[in-house]
């Protein structure tokens, strides 16, 4: 349960962070100073947490997890098939 808390936390703190970068790198210095303010930062943490809630509802992520570890496996099964081939031919 505490390690979940920390998940939503550092998600809305990431969001927050990547938001306000936008805001102050994108937006010129009139609707920079309209948009910096911390009702923003407040709602872009808020985001942040929804955004974290609803790719865990959808599994979204064991689903981004599963492809990720399904190409390490074929990458390290290719290789000891190549590495075994390698070995085959010298014998």
């Amino acid at each position: 349960m505490y390690e979940e808390l920390l998940e939503y936390l550092g998600v809305g703190v990431i969001t927050m962070v990547v938001g306000a970068l936008a805001i102050n790198i994108i937006l010129d210095k009139d609707k920079r100073e309209q948009y910096n303010t911390v009702n923003t930062y407040i709602i872009l943490f808020i985001v942040g947490i929804v955004i974290h809630f609803i790719v865990q509802q959808l599994n979204l992520d064991t689903i981004y997890c599963g492809k990720k570890c399904q190409a390490r496996i074929i990458a390290k099964i290719a290789n000891n098939a190549k590495a075994q081939n390698v070995n085959n031919v010298n014998l």
